[in-house]
C-alpha cells in the first residue's frame, strides 16, 4: 500500500488533482519505486538520476511529496459517531457541530467547510 502511495506522488492522480512530478508517468514511477524502493528513496538519489527524470525529480521533489502526503489516507482522524434510534441503522458521521447563530440542529455547508479546514490546518502543523 505504501508503494502505492508513491507512486501516486509521483505520477500524480488526474481524479484528485495531484499533479505528481512533470513528466513522470505510471511506467517511470513504477521503475523508479522499484529500483529505490520508496519515493524518498528516490529523491534522496535523483543527483544520481539523469536525463529529464532526474532533473524533474530535483525540481519538483516538494511537489512529489506533497502529492504524497495528499495521497496518504488517514485511518487515525478523529471522528464522533451518532446514530439514529434503532441499531439497525447505519452510523453517520457527524464531521461538524451545528453554529451556535443557527436555527437548525443541522450544520450549514459553509460551516463544515470552515470545521473541516480549521481541523486539516491543525493537523498539518
Amino acid at each position: 500500500m505504501d508503494q502505492l502511495i508513491d507512486l501516486l506522488g509521483l505520477m500524480g492522480d488526474a481524479s484528485d488533482n495531484l499533479p505528481g512530478v512533470p513528466g513522470i508517468g505510471e511506467k517511470t514511477a513504477a521503475k523508479l519505486i522499484a529500483q529505490f524502493g520508496s519515493l524518498e528513496a528516490t529523491l534522496a538519489h535523483a543527483a544520481e538520476i539523469k536525463g529529464k527524470v532526474g532533473e524533474a525529480l530535483r525540481q519538483h521533489a516538494d511537489q512529489a511529496r506533497l502529492c504524497k502526503r495528499l495521497a496518504t489516507i488517514l485511518t487515525d482522524a478523529p471522528s464522533t459517531w451518532t446514530s439514529t434510534n434503532s441499531a439497525s441503522a447505519p452510523a453517520t458521521p457527524r464531521l461538524c457541530k451545528p453554529s451556535a447563530s443557527s436555527s437548525s440542529s443541522t450544520p450549514s455547508a459553509d460551516a463544515c467547510s470552515a470545521s473541516i479546514s480549521r481541523r486539516a490546518a491543525a493537523r498539518v502543523s
